[in-house]
């Protein structure tokens, strides 16, 4: 398993930028089937970074890479399931 901490900055839609090129960094370094956990450190997400976490899950599910979320916040919740983005990510309680 490979757990990547969002870092403060991260989490709006410049940062998010970063963080997307961070992780698909890391994912070219590891073997195409070790699962790839993001741990949002209870930050705050606002709708750019969900397309972010979805084009991240996107790449994943398309080489078979196990991908899931965790640390997410009470506020980020309420957005992901008012957008149903939280049927289709997997989200570690």
């Amino acid at each position: 398993m490979a757990k990547v901490v969002m870092r403060e900055g991260e989490n709006d839609f410049v940062g998010g930028l970063v963080f997307h090129k961070r992780v698909k960094s890391m994912m070219e370094e590891l073997p195409s089937a070790e699962e790839i956990v993001i741990d949002l450190n209870d930050l705050y997400i606002d709708s750019s970074l969900i397309g972010t976490l979805l084009a991240l899950h996107t790449s994943c599910r398309k080489s078979s890479r196990p991908f899931k979320i965790m640390n997410v916040s009470e506020p980020s919740m309420k957005v992901l399931k008012l957008s149903g983005i939280d049927s289709v990510l997997d989200i570690i309680p």
